[in-house]
């Protein structure tokens, strides 16, 4: 005990001192104060860390030996919880995992959705707005089964044949609700859509997408065959999603230099190599030592996050709803130079604010 009170508070100053300054880098450099909001409680923590080792440093024996096994305590606790949480609670995307594990053993072309969301906090040198192409992509569970889709050849939720018809009559971007998520065909918008009008439709919609993506997709997409463009905005999350799209450098291109393009359609074999690297990277691993080391579970079950719509600060409210207006601005632009009608589809949010009321 007299070696550990020695040496318990230098070792956690230390720790917690470079586990801060990572932060701080992580926050003020790299992400060069955009993520604040994510990093603060991080920084909080760190710095209650830092005081309670100066306090323990600071303490006669006897409060001190009481601070360690308090701090010893809560420490063991938490990562006991958070193992628990890695190893045996079975939440969705454990249990998503073992589906892709138990189908890729019957089928190599199996893929999991991984929604452009994903790439919002990588430097890649590509930024998808899709799936792997030409596989049955295991999507979500929200009616107790995973929904599953064979995507087209550019990865979205589509029968792929769609892209080699002379005409397009419906071209839709939005969300999850445009993307048909967690249900099966003929179940989601797109088949609804072409079953009720015999018409040909396209989807280029995901789950996580926000407006800026959906412009991006019209950048990237759309051709001169498609009479109508059907944007779906979803207030419920859409305008929480651009301020997150705000923050991307390769979707900021999109707003700000209309030449802009990544040429996704050529380059779809990249787009399943990186996607692919991914998949393998999380559904094979067994363990995550950098997901256990910041609690990823436990922040995830303990910790969920609340409808941030309800909490933008005016600040970025104001950025966000002006810059909601240019995309939209731009997307009706876009369509009437291609000779397309843009409708622009409201869906409103049941609680909560409209932002167009």
């Amino acid at each position: 005990m007299k070696f550990l009170l020695r040496i318990y508070s230098p070792i956690l100053f230390i720790l917690s001192f470079i586990l801060l300054s990572y932060i701080y880098y992580k926050s003020q450099i790299y992400w060069e104060g955009k993520k604040n909001d994510f990093y603060l409680p991080f920084i909080i923590f760190l710095l209650m860390v830092n005081f309670l080792s100066i306090l323990i440093f600071l303490s006669n024996k006897k409060v001190k030996e009481y601070l360690i096994i308090c701090s010893l305590s809560i420490f063991v606790t938490t990562y006991l919880f958070e193992g628990y949480l890695s190893f045996y609670k079975k939440d969705k995307n454990q249990s998503k995992r073992e589906v892709y594990k138990k189908l890729t053993k019957q089928n190599k072309d199996i893929s999991v959705s991984v929604a452009p969301l994903s790439f919002f906090y990588f430097n890649y040198s590509i930024f998808p707005l899709s799936n792997v192409s030409n596989s049955i992509i295991i999507d979500c569970n929200e009616n107790g089964y995973y929904s599953m889709y064979e995507s087209d050849r550019y990865g979205f939720n589509n029968p792929d044949k769609e892209w080699d018809n002379k005409e397009i009559e419906f071209l839709l971007v939005g969300d999850s609700y445009a993307q048909g998520a967690c249900v099966n065909r003929p179940n989601d918008i797109g088949s609804v859509l072409r079953d009720l009008s015999n018409k040909s439709v396209l989807n280029l919609g995901h789950n996580g997408n926000g407006p800026l993506i959906y412009y991006a997709g019209l950048r990237e997409f759309l051709n001169s065959n498609i009479k109508n463009v059907l944007w779906i905005f979803n207030n419920g999350n859409d305008f929480e999603n651009l301020n997150e799209e705000l923050n991307n450098k390769t979707l900021l291109k999109y707003l700000n230099d209309l030449s802009f393009t990544q040429n996704l359609n050529s380059k779809q074999p990249e787009i399943d190599n990186l996607i692919n690297s991914i998949i393998n990277k999380y559904y094979n691993e067994y363990f995550n030592i950098r997901s256990f080391i910041f609690l990823s579970n436990l922040r995830k079950d303990v910790f969920k996050q609340k409808n941030q719509v309800m909490t933008i600060n005016a600040k970025h409210e104001l950025i966000a709803l002006t810059q909601l207006t240019k995309i939209i601005q731009l997307s009706n632009n876009l369509a009437i130079s291609n000779n397309s009608k843009f409708y622009f589809v409201y869906l409103p949010e049941k609680k909560g604010v409209n932002i167009f009321t």
